[in-house]
């Protein structure tokens, strides 16, 4: 049982590493033609990677600048903001986002932006590396105010303290939960009109433009094509198609 256990193990990791040469290989065709200065292939190469590795940091990153090379600057910002999920403390990608955000006047929907900066260093982080700290964080100050509730070591001020920050804490979980809930953040890849409903596209809403923040609400399938339902900041509702739209 054990030597069959071990050649599945054995067989497993030779895959993996097979499978990780061939998308090495794949990456360096890519990043030649982009070399070459044959930014639409690199730009196709990298999209269909990215079709069978969608969490891939850097692939978004090399799309990104493949976009930025034939100046389709909304669709670059859409590329470095999924990049920048996996890549917060990258400094180029940084960089390359806030002039983006800056010369789109891209301002994503959240209740982050609403309360002001007070959660401003969240955004060095990855998802998973946030999770693991504010859980780190939690058993640590809760371990304190029940020390404090039996053996009274902290001060009042001291308690008082480590109370604030568990509902700094707290309200951090919470405002990142609603933003996530129901509505999916992305932004107009290039300038369109919203539809009243998917099933006339001659009747046209209201007009979106590049780099515009929109949240996602609904979707239908219509055939072959994938319409979705969004909202801008003004409160306006109509449907899109997938592709003139960025999920981020």
């Amino acid at each position: 049982m054990n030597l069959i256990k071990v050649t599945f193990i054995v067989f497993a990791l030779l895959l993996s590493s097979v499978a990780q040469a061939s998308l090495e290989d794949s990456i360096q065709q890519a990043r030649d033609a982009y070399s070459n200065q044959d930014y639409a292939e690199a730009q196709t190469q990298f999209e269909a990677l990215l079709q069978s590795y969608p969490n891939h940091s850097y692939l978004w990153y090399h799309l990104g600048d493949a976009f930025i090379k034939q100046d389709q600057k909304a669709k670059a910002l859409w590329a470095y903001l999924n990049a920048k999920k996996g890549l917060p403390r990258n400094l180029d990608l940084r960089s390359n986002v806030e002039s983006l955000e800056l010369e789109l006047q891209y301002k994503p929907f959240g209740l982050s932006h609403v309360v002001g900066k007070a959660y401003f260093w969240t955004d060095f982080f990855t998802s998973f590396e946030l999770f693991l700290l504010l859980s780190l964080l939690f058993v640590v100050l809760w371990g304190l105010v029940w020390v404090q509730s039996r053996k009274r070591v902290l001060g009042s001020v001291g308690f008082f303290l480590t109370g604030l920050f568990l509902v700094y804490l707290t309200g951090l979980l919470f405002l990142s939960q609603f933003n996530s809930m129901g509505m999916q953040q992305a932004l107009a890849l290039q300038k369109g009109d919203a539809k009243t409903t998917y099933l006339d596209a001659s009747d046209s809403l209201f007009s979106v433009e590049p780099g515009e923040a929109l949240q996602i609400i609904d979707q239908q399938k219509l055939g072959d094509e994938l319409w979705l339902r969004v909202q801008n900041k003004n409160g306006q509702k109509g449907w899109l198609l997938q592709g003139s739209i960025g999920r981020v």
